[in-house]
């Protein structure tokens, strides 16, 4: 679909959810850095609407763009200082995917802030 998406957080004892993060397009793959200050996430985001890999903070509440591309999986590594995802690299323009990489990104210069 073509809908946009947010990210909702919800207080525990209010029980009531309220959006973080909004313009967010086809998005998968939310993932948490081990210290919970971050959120990782796969999906179309902003009016550019560039598909890739994005990075939330909860403390500033901005988001990051950490790359462009076709991936599939993201993992944080334990520490947080890297993230490791799975793109699809087709061999021929015709087929949708073919051949699958892992990828590693050092994510400490923007996790760190």
């Amino acid at each position: 679909s073509d809908g946009e998406y947010k990210i909702f957080f919800m207080d525990p004892i209010e029980q009531k959810p309220y959006p973080v993060v909004g313009k967010i397009y086809d998005p998968f793959r939310l993932t948490w850095s081990p210290d919970s200050k971050w959120l990782a996430f796969i999906g179309d985001y902003g009016l550019i609407r560039r598909h890739g890999i994005w990075l939330y903070s909860i403390e500033s509440g901005k988001v990051y763009p950490l790359v462009s591309g076709d991936f599939s999986r993201i993992a944080w590594s334990p520490d947080g200082s890297k993230i490791a995802a799975t793109i699809c690299e087709p061999n021929h323009p015709n087929i949708l995917c073919d051949r699958y990489e892992i990828w590693e990104y050092d994510v400490s210069s923007i996790y760190q802030n």
